[in-house]
This record gives structure tokens, sequence and C-alpha cells, in this order.
């Protein structure tokens, strides 16, 4: 048995092992039957998802580093860091480009399944507020933003470009307010 076909099936392993974890992947998302097969079958008959790595065996860890990306994407909707941590670490084994990967997975970690962290940002921002009865933006902000917008795209200064930049332009704080 020579080398190709070792890593020709090794590959085809990896290729196995990534459907599966997509699949699950799928599963842990609220999706219909229907969307769930037409996915799978888009990953599946992309004619160049996994073509490459069966006609060129020795590029396994390419689809390795594709095997880690699905574990941490399962791991991470799961919540499961056991699965997480192993996932980058495939990752990373195929390419060392997925340590790019470790600041958006602690981000998700910190932000999505320590939700009562978030209360605490929430509550630490509320407080710093400059008044309790203020409130922002201020009432009937919006007619007054939208006529001086419209005023300033319609203006001739504006539509005519730089040539006529001379000519007195009409102030915002000159508009009735709303």
């Amino acid at each position: 048995m020579s080398t190709e076909h070792v890593f020709r099936a090794f590959g085809l392993l990896v290729v196995v092992a990534v459907v599966l974890v997509f699949r699950r992947t799928l599963l842990s998302l609220a999706l219909s039957v229907e969307m769930r097969m037409v996915l799978l079958s888009l990953l599946i008959l992309n004619a160049y998802m996994f073509r490459y790595y069966i006609a060129i065996p020795w590029m396994v860890s390419d689809l390795g580093s594709e095997l880690g990306l699905a574990m941490v994407l399962l791991g991470l909707l799961r919540e499961r860091r056991a699965l997480t941590y192993a996932g980058l670490l495939v990752a990373t084994l195929g390419k060392q480009t997925a340590i790019a990967l470790i600041p958006g997975v602690i981000a998700w970690i910190w932000l999505v399944w320590n939700a009562p962290g978030r209360v605490k940002v929430a509550r630490v921002s509320q407080r710093r507020s400059s008044a309790p009865s203020s409130s922002w933006p201020p009432p009937g902000w919006w007619p007054r933003f939208h006529d001086r917008a419209t005023w300033w795209l319609t203006s001739s200064d504006c539509s005519s470009g730089w040539r006529h930049s001379s000519r007195r332009r009409r102030s915002p704080a000159s508009l009735p307010e709303a």
C-alpha cells in the first residue's frame, strides 16, 4: 500500500467527519427538515468543497482545518467547552492561521455563554448616564433631523458640486423647527 493511498483514505475519513459534524451543527439550529437537507446537499454536492482534497491527498491538513472550524462552530452552538477547544486545536494543527479564531471564540464565550456578564455591563452603562431624567435621543428628533438632511441633500451647493461653492448657503439653524 502506497503513501498516496494512506493519505487518500485518511482524507476520505476526514471528509466524512466534516459532513457528520456539519449535520450535527444543522441539527442544533432551529431549521426545518427541508432546509437542513438543502444545506447539507449544498455542502456535499459542491464541486469544489472536497474534490480538491481527494485529487491531491497531501493537502489533507487543509481539510483538517475545515474539520476543526466545523467542530468549533458545533461546540459554540451547543455550549460545550471541550468540543470548542478540541476544534481549535484541530484547526490550528491544520493551519496556523486558525489562531485568528481565538479572539472570536473568547468573545462568543464571554458574551453568549456568560449572559449575567452581559447584564452587568448593561447596568454599569446605565449608571453612567448623564441624568436620570434625560432621554436620548430627545423627543421629536427625527422630524428635525429629516428636514435638515433633506435640505442639505437638495441644496444647490451639494447638487452642483464644487464649482459654485462660493455661494452662501442657508445654515440648518435658520430652518424652521418641527
